[in-house]
């Protein structure tokens, strides 16, 4: 009798923890649900990617900054590469019926980045900061002059040769308590803008302050 309870007791443990086991690993479980995420297609996980800045570019500018070569003006180049950029390096889209209509929109665009402030022990106010030109046209900007202004401060960028697609860049240092307010945007004044195949006073209607996305 006593072998008989004892093989009963060790038969419901046994199947007590083969349950457990089952339940720890069962398809509704934290475990099992990463490992599905885990194995989810690189391709959903794109879509997601994608996704996120367009929804939040919809709500500012309905406009996207695509990845593009970044050079700083002035480096030395030993080997010219020819830059492509048929389908642009900024997306432009309007919301129409729910849907995404994008637009074929170039431009000459200006902004910046990495800015800085301080006040010097001398009491003089100091500001850095990069000025990047993205020249989002099909072709080569030969040559650009334009000045920056500020309600109370300005600089000027002058650079030449900006490939298409490509966004070129100036590191830049200004003095002044004008540093204080550039967070508005600046007037830009086009001293020169030379592009093949388009006028002068065309090439200068294309240059335009762009509110990046952060």
């Amino acid at each position: 009798m006593n072998k008989i309870i004892a093989s009963a007791l060790f038969l419901c443990s046994v199947l007590f923890s083969g349950a457990t086991e089952a339940q720890s690993f069962a398809p509704g479980s934290k475990p099992a649900a990463s490992a599905q995420q885990q194995a989810a297609p690189s391709a959903d996980l794109n879509k997601k990617a994608v996704a996120a800045p367009q929804e939040k570019a919809t709500e500012e500018n309905n406009e996207i900054l695509i990845n593009s070569v970044e050079k700083r003006f002035g480096d030395v180049v030993t080997e010219e590469k020819k830059y492509d950029n048929k389908y642009g390096k900024i997306a432009h889209f309007r919301i129409v019926d729910g849907k995404a209509v994008f637009d074929d929109v170039r431009n000459i665009l200006v902004y910046y980045e990495d800015y800085k402030v301080e006040r010097g022990m001398d009491g003089i106010v100091r500001c850095s900061m990069r000025i990047y030109v993205l020249n989002d046209l099909r072709d080569r900007i030969n040559s650009l002059g334009l000045k920056l202004k500020w309600p109370d401060i300005s600089t000027n960028v002058q650079m030449s040769r900006v490939n298409p697609g490509v966004r070129t860049y100036m590191d830049v240092m200004l003095l002044g308590e004008g540093c204080l307010s550039m967070d508005k945007t600046p007037t830009i004044e086009v001293n020169r803008c030379r592009v093949k195949g388009m006028s002068e006073d065309k090439c200068a209607d294309s240059i335009r302050w762009f509110k990046k996305n952060q």
